[in-house]
């Protein structure tokens, strides 16, 4: 097994897996040495993932990305290649980078030519990747030790890239090769992820000084997004038309900045037994609108419709190796085709999420909005509904902790597992109990079934009030 070290943010694990291996800095220009294709046969795990074993052992596939003709491209950190695999003939190739030993490759995207562009840790850089001729380009990132991670294009055509241990941006003119850093205007940043919304403003999520963060490429100038609340440890993060989605690495919460107001409603995912918290990671979202991310701790995929407020997760499958035996699904990308490709860093596999399989099974609640005070019993109706035959079982958890327990509160199912069968529809009696001393607020409960292979929940909004 590889070395490896936590980087701590804030006292609390930030969960960034990273070699303390150091390397000499390639070339500017190298043609790569390419491993001839070989045909790897896929592996069904449930009836929404399909898995690959990559043809090189242990090669810590990381960062990832789908191309404009649907094909992948996974950074084989270990062994420091660029890894291309066809879905439709169900092949791998693999470019070697020119003399990198060792790196941990983060950000990963493709540019409206299909250029392949990553960022590279150890030798502090940024790196392009032509397919056409099969020639990688670096880019040295001006101030040392810059560790750059997340990446994306903007609609020039500009690449930009946040530096954790910098606290900066960087972005590179392809056509020039000119490389422009804007320092984040505080003394403790970290960026991390980053977005860059129609107006083309960058925003990114720091995660030492626990904020949002615009940028405007036009002025220069950074504004910090005073949020109503608390963001505890934000890593991944993505504008939509009218708000930005973030994730509180630090704990098992993700939420929705609204840029009108700097209002927070938060959102907590499923918990997990194994590990206090499920460390949601990076965001994405969809052509329709949907927020994808990964749990890295929760060993899951999630993707969440604001529209509906439903969480579907999807369990990924046991790893190996470690406590929980997750396989550290660390990276994914979203396809055209809307289906989901992730890397399985210890593992050695790419996975792909069917998005157009829907759960067998649907559950809906009586109320979504419940306004109560500290003290109160709440009753709500729990429905089941399902296609064909399920054993389902009933959970909680809410942002009443950053963990997703429900902290001065419990609850209780009546039944919690339910026997669902096609064309039949169950229900179950949930009962909330607040605590007396539940701080009054608004907080969100994550109601959710399980199958074993995915999760379908609902959100339940409820305004605590003081009592009078």
């Amino acid at each position: 097994m590889t070395k490896f070290r936590l980087l701590l943010g804030i006292g609390v694990i930030f969960g960034l897996l990273i070699l303390a291996i150091f390397t000499s800095l390639p070339d500017k220009d190298q043609r790569s040495m390419e491993t001839e294709g070989s045909m790897i046969p896929e592996r069904v795990h449930t009836s929404y993932i399909t898995e690959y074993l990559l043809p090189t052992p242990e090669s810590g596939p990381m960062a990832i990305t789908v191309d404009h003709k649907g094909e992948v491209w996974v950074a084989a950190t270990n062994i420091t290649k660029l890894v291309h695999f066809n879905p439709i003939s169900k092949t791998f190739r693999e470019f070697k980078i020119p003399k990198v030993n060792w790196t941990s490759i983060w950000g990963m995207t493709v540019d409206s030519s299909g250029m392949i562009w990553f960022t590279s840790t150890n030798d502090n850089s940024v790196w392009s990747f032509n397919p056409k001729d099969n020639t990688f380009k670096q880019y040295n990132v001006p101030t040392p030790d810059s560790f750059p991670m997340q990446i994306a294009i903007d609609q020039q055509g500009s690449i930009w890239f946040t530096e954790l241990y910098a606290g900066k941006l960087g972005q590179i003119i392809p056509d020039t090769g000119v490389i422009a850093e804007y320092k984040v205007p505080r003394n403790k940043s970290g960026p991390a992820g980053l977005s860059i919304d129609i107006k083309g403003d960058i925003w990114f999520a720091d995660a030492f000084a626990n904020t949002i963060t615009k940028f405007s490429p036009r002025n220069s100038t950074f504004v910090d997004y005073a949020a109503t609340e608390s963001i505890f440890s934000p890593t991944g993060i993505v504008t939509d038309s009218s708000a930005v989605w973030f994730l509180e690495h630090g704990g098992s919460l993700f939420g929705r900045l609204n840029q009108s107001d700097n209002s927070i409603t938060k959102y907590a995912t499923s918990i997990t037994g194994t590990f206090p918290t499920t460390l949601p990671y990076w965001l994405a979202i969809d052509k329709v609108g949907n927020i994808w991310f990964n749990e890295h701790s929760g060993n899951r995929i999630a993707r969440f419709d604001p529209k509906s407020e439903t969480l579907v997760e999807y369990e990924l499958p046991k790893g190996r190796i470690g406590t929980g035996a997750i396989v550290n699904a660390l990276e994914f990308a979203i396809a055209p085709d809307g289906n989901v490709w992730f890397a399985e860093w210890t593992e050695n596999k790419i996975g792909m999420i069917n998005a157009s399989a829907s759960p067998p099974f649907k559950l809906e609640v009586n109320q979504r909005r419940i306004s109560t005070t500290p003290g109160s019993d709440i009753k709500i109706e729990v429905t089941l509904s399902g296609t064909f035959n399920k054993q389902v079982t009933l959970q909680t958890s809410g942002t009443f902790s950053f963990t997703g327990k429900l902290l001065n509160a419990t609850t209780q199912f009546n039944p919690q597992q339910l026997p669902i069968s096609k064309s039949n529809s169950y229900k179950s009696d949930l009962t909330v109990r607040l605590g007396d001393s539940l701080v009054p607020r608004r907080y969100v409960m994550t109601i959710g079934a399980s199958d074993g292979a995915v999760i379908y929940s609902v959100m339940i909004h409820l305004d605590v009030r003081e009592i009078r």
